[in-house]
Order: C-alpha cells, then sequence, then structure tokens
C-alpha cells in the first residue's frame, strides 16, 4: 500500500460510520444517559464491588460547567498516572456497570504493563571473558567508509549516522583493527562500531533486490547488535564522561529501543543526559555555533530523547535547557534532514508540555485550567509540523535506505499521539467542551499503527512497533477504548479489535510487543459485552463502497462520531488533520481489517498471568493485608 493510499484512512472513518449506528442503539436502551450504565441484560446481576470509591469523589469534584465527560477523567496521559497499585477495599467477582470496566481496565494495564519501568537489563555486568569476535573486518570498514555518505542513500537515513562522523568511525575502527586501543577505548569504540554495522547492512539490505541476499545481511547485522550491547553492559560505571562515552551510550539507546527494551532505554538516556552535561554539550555551556557535526547530533538525540521518556513517563527533564536557548542547528556545517527536522520540533512540543505532566494525577483540574494559556500556542506549532509532514509525505530519493511507508506511518503516530495529549488537555477546558477532536487524533494514530502492520516483512514491522507503541504513552488506546465502554461507539471497538489482530503475528517475535497485544485484546474482551450485536459488521449495501463514502460526506455530526467541525475549537485543528475521512474511494470494509481473533475474557488472562486475578481478590477482602 502506498503512502497517502485513500485506504490509509478508511478504518478510522469507517468507525465513525459505526459510531453513529452504534449510538443509536446505546440511546435506545437506556434514558438516563449514556455514560456508567448497567450492563446488557445478559450479564449477571448478582456482583460485588470491585473497586472503592475514590474514582466516583473523583468525577464528584470536577468541574462540571466545563462539560466534561467521566470517563475522561479516567484517560492517563503518561505511565506514571497508568501504573499505579490500587487501592480498593472490596472484593471483585463480576465487573456491575461501566464505570468499574473502566476502573479495571486501568488495574489491568497497571498488572501487566507495570514491570515495563523496571529495567530489565543489566547496565553494568562488568568485565567478563567473552571473545568479542564479532567485530567488522577491515573490508566492512572501507565498505561503510565509502558508501554512507554518497548518493546510495538518502537524505534521510544518513541522518542516523551523523552522530559517529566519519572521520571518527575510521579512527575508532583502524584503532581496534591496529591494536592501538586502550581497553577502555577499545570497549567505547566497539560500540560504535558494530552498531554502525548494524545500522548500515540493514539499511544495504533496505535496496537490496535480492531477498535471499538481504536477509543474510539483516543476520550478520544481528550479530554486530549482540556484541555492541553486550559490550555496553560492560562499560565500567564510573568510567570518566567523554564524547566518545556519549556516541557509545546513545548507540546502545538506538540498538535497546529497537530490541524492545525501553526501560534500559530510559535509563541509559538519564545516563546520556548527564555525560552531554558533564562535557558541556548544551545550550548555555557552550556556544553549539562553534561544535562540529557529530557533537551537535549527540545533543541533539539526547534532547529528543530526554523530552520524549520524560513526556511518556511524566517525569522532570534530565538535560537542562533554558526556554529561551535555540536547539536547532544554527550552522551551515551542520546538516540535517527534513524528516529529524520534524522529529526536532515534536520533541520541542513535548518539551513545552512535560511542566503540565509532571507528578500529575489522572484528571487533574488544576493542569486542565492551566494548560489553556498555552494550548492555543501548541495548536498553532502543531498546524506548521502537518504541514511540514504533508511536504515529504511522497516517495522521493531521499527516502532511499529507509521503508517509506513504514517511516511516514511511525511518523503519523508520533505527531497524532503528541496531538492527542494536547486536544484531551486543550479541549476541556471551559467552553471547550467537545472531546470529538481529541478522539479523532486517537483513532489516526491507531490507523497508523495498523499500517505499519501491513508490511510483509515481519522482522521490519517488530522494529518499527518496538519505536512507536513501546516509545509513546497509550493514551490513544485506552481513549478509544473508554469510549466504546461508555458510548458503545462500536468504531473505536472495532479499532481496538484491529490492532489486537495485527499485533497478534508479531508478539510471536518480541515479548514486550506480545504483552501490549495483551493488553489490546483484554479491552476487546473487557468492551464487547457491552454491544448488542458483537459482530458489529458495517451497513454496506451489496459491497457498494460508493454508497459508503456518500454516507460518509452527507450523514454525519460530530457528535455522532463523524467528521468533527474544527471550527467550533477555539483553534481550529492543524491542516490537514482529517483529509483521510474526505478524501478516496475506501477499499477494504472494516472486517478485512479485523478478521477474526479469540479474545479471552479478561479474568482468564489475569488468572495465568502470574495469578494477578487471584492475588487482586485476596488481597481487596476486607481485613487483607
Amino acid at each position: 500500500m502506498g503512502i497517502g493510499s485513500p485506504s490509509n484512512g478508511a478504518l478510522v472513518a469507517q468507525s465513525s460510520i459505526a459510531g453513529r449506528r452504534s449510538r443509536q442503539v446505546s440511546a435506545e436502551r437506556s434514558s438516563e444517559g449514556f455514560i456508567f450504565n448497567d450492563l446488557s441484560p445478559h450479564m449477571h446481576h448478582d456482583v460485588l464491588n470491585m473497586l472503592d470509591d475514590r474514582y466516583s469523589a473523583f468525577l464528584g469534584r470536577i468541574d462540571m460547567d466545563h462539560e466534561l465527560p467521566g470517563w475522561m477523567s479516567l484517560v492517563p496521559l503518561t505511565d506514571s498516572q497508568m501504573i499505579k497499585p490500587t487501592q480498593s477495599g472490596q472484593a471483585m467477582d463480576v465487573i456491575r456497570d461501566r464505570h468499574q470496566t473502566l476502573e479495571f481496565a486501568l488495574f489491568i494495564a497497571s498488572q501487566l504493563l507495570g514491570g515495563k519501568n523496571q529495567c530489565t537489563g543489566m547496565l553494568f555486568e562488568g568485565p567478563k571473558d567473552e571473545d568479542l569476535r564479532n567485530f567488522p573486518s577491515i573490508e566492512l570498514l572501507y565498505w561503510m567508509l565509502n558508501d554512507i555518505e554518497t548518493n546510495k542513500f538518502g537524505s534521510y537515513v544518513k541522518d542516523y549516522f551523523r552522530h559517529v562522523s566519519k572521520e571518527t568511525l575510521k579512527h575508532m575502527g583502524l584503532s581496534i583493527l591496529l591494536g592501538t586501543a586502550t581497553p577502555p577505548e577499545a570497549l567505547l569504540y566497539t560500540i560504535c562500531i558494530n552498531s554502525v554495522a548494524y545500522k548500515f547492512l540493514n539499511t544495504v539490505a533496505a535496496i537490496e533486490s535480492d531477498g535471499l541476499l538481504a536477509q543474510s545481511l539483516r543476520n550478520s547485522a544481528l550479530l554486530y547488535r549482540e556484541t555492541a550491547q553486550r559490550c555496553l553492559r560492560r562499560i565500567p560505571l564510573f568510567t570518566e564522561s567523554s564524547l566518545s562515552l556519549l556516541q557509545a551510550i546513545l548507540c546502545g539507546i538506538f540498538l535497546y529501543q529497537g530490541s524492545g527494551d525501553a526501560s534500559t532505554c530510559q535509563e541509559l538516556t538519564k545516563t546520556a543526559c548527564r555525560v552531554c552535561m558533564d562535557i558541556g554539550l548544551y545550550p548555555g555551556s557552550s556556544d553549539l555555533h562553534d561544535s562540529s557535526e557529530e557533537e551537535y547530533y549527540c545533543f541533539m538525540w539526547c534532547y529528543i530523547l530526554d523530552r520524549n521518556y520524560a513526556w511518556k513517563l511524566g517525569r522532570p527533564r534530565m538535560l537542562t535547557v533554558e526556554s529561551d536557548l535555540r536547539v536547532d542547528p544554527a550552522t551551515s556545517r551542520v546538516t540535517i534532514s527534513s524528516l529529524l527536522l520534524i522529529y526536532l520540533q515534536l520533541a520541542k512540543v513535548q518539551d513545552t508540555m512535560i511542566p503540565f505532566l509532571v507528578n500529575c494525577s489522572i484528571g487533574d483540574n488544576t493542569v486542565f485550567l492551566s494548560f489553556t494559556s498555552i494550548g492555543a500556542q501548541l495548536l498553532r506549532d502543531m498546524d506548521a509540523i502537518r504541514r511540514n509532514i504533508d511536504q515529504i509525505n511522497s516517495p522521493s530519493p531521499s527516502w532511499t535506505g529507509l521503508d517509506v511507508n513504514s517511516e511516514i506511518a511511525t511518523l503519523n503516530f508520533s505527531y497524532h499521539s503528541i496531538m492527542t495529549s494536547i486536544l484531551y488537555l486543550h479541549q476541556i477546558a471551559p467552553g471547550e467542551a467537545t472531546i470529538e477532536t481529541c478522539l479523532t487524533s486517537a483513532r489516526q494514530e491507531l490507523q497508523a499503527l495498523i499500517t505499519i502492520c501491513e508490511s510483509s516483512d515481519t522482522q521490519k514491522t517488530v522494529a518499527y512497533l518496538h519505536w512507536t507503541l513501546l516509545y509513546y504513552p497509550i493514551t490513544a488506546c485506552f481513549a478509544l477504548f473508554c469510549n466504546a465502554v461508555a458510548t458503545c461507539h462500536s468504531g473505536d471497538f472495532q479499532i481496538l479489535k484491529a490492532v489486537a489482530n495485527c499485533l497478534a503475528h508479531s508478539g510471536t517475535m518480541s515479548q514486550p510487543i506480545a504483552t501490549m497485544q495483551n493488553l489490546f485484546q483484554q479491552f476487546v474482551a473487557l468492551s464487547k459485552c457491552f454491544f448488542v450485536d458483537e459482530s458489529l459488521s458495517l451497513d454496506i449495501p451489496d459491497g457498494n463502497m460508493s454508497a459508503l463514502q456518500s454516507q460518509m460526506q452527507l450523514g454525519f455530526q460530530p457528535l455522532d462520531g463523524g467528521i468533527p467541525h474544527y471550527s467550533r475549537v477555539q483553534l481550529h485543528s492543524p491542516s490537514g488533520f482529517d483529509s483521510s475521512f474526505t478524501h478516496g474511494p475506501l477499499l477494504d470494509s472494516i472486517g478485512e481489517v479485523v478478521g477474526s481473533v479469540a479474545f479471552s475474557p479478561p479474568q482468564e488472562t489475569l488468572q495465568g498471568h502470574g495469578g494477578l486475578y487471584d492475588n487482586f481478590l485476596v488481597s481487596n477482602q476486607p481485613g487483607s493485608e
């Protein structure tokens, strides 16, 4: 499927159609409002309360003049908001109503993902007598030095090599091959050289037409990655800060995030930022105008990584940069592509949001009110970023060496992940009660994830999922789940099913992705009991997709899950934000995307997940300790 293919927005558009239909069903089932109703009659009625009234008490304190739907207060924006121990005082056998369903989903997410905040790998193992035989030969070193900066690769992928310059790469490689490097130097150089070799061979494989040869290159690359990661764990704890150490740590971050170990990357990023500060490589300490290109790239990667992890986790920044100082390159000596500049611009937006997320609890109304002052400016910034994305959203020689479809989908995922958080905070301020723009962004975020999974190369898909699903918070996932439960929005339910289905295959190659797939699966299992018709197929007369498109264009109002009127928001959302809803034919029915997945009841999954469900019941019995 090509970039900008009309079908890329089909699932999101169809979800709006299904949403309108399911809301009608929901309205018929209750005359008391659309939220926190009892389950459908086929569910068991003799149930116990699952959790205490802490969320209910909180909802009572919210200023309802803001027209904030109660379920929105349960949507976590950061990992720290989601992963907190439950404080229930009662047992739970069956979930009674929608409110408790949302609370129980938070509990499931906390249990399944709580361990992800623990560093899973040993950052420092200490010296071991291991044979580091997987080091690039002089021939491979020569090949890399001659090809990395040539026109064989596009400008976008070249940026991923610039934190280790060609001259430094040559010095490091020859120092090891000729035996002139000291043992501490050899360790750092090995990490850098092997990391570059890993990226280089995968880039060559991306443009290689012979499939068997390309796979052989990727297999060799994995050996270099393994050696680099092993060397990284052998760096002495008190190694003196230096540019080489910073380069080695950054190389390790790229390798570990690509491998799915986000927790280790978060710890390594803290270390990288400390080293960056120690050697004075940041605005205000040294003038970046006088820095070399590789020095600037090292600072820039620290800035981008630190801002993202701080924004995702809800923690303070590690790399100190005054707000009035520039972080973008201001010298002709630094070459940077449009793609990386977009990621740098997104990091600046994240940097502005971090103070509103640190130590912030779910649904903190004070944060919502204070965010109003900057929300409009952030939306203008995101509008400019959207235009920049649209300018590179087509095949060109600049993409050579990268999977263009997956890269654009990853960029869209990143954009909508940040946009969803902005709209969540901004639209629930006084006078901005419409939440459909926030939900639309969340839908497009998960649609981008589905696009990534469309690739036939599972190994490559897993790597992209590690840089999206594990790199950003799951706000969009939880927002659509909450909306599906609270409003019977079948379109959002279908999106959750589609994502769970897409992740099923990739989960066989990555335990972190398998955990995320499990979470989506439980969200589907928890929400499907609120729908009369669990098949939730769309009404498409005789497969007539043009008729469906006509319904899309003519039949919707924002509150029915259709195309939102952004003019009702104080500031219009970014240009092109809803383009996928209104352009091009719809190629696939939603049923083709969803497929068939066996969704286990959440209780069964938790019972098979280390006895978590049983522990929850026991720990919440009255008088338990």
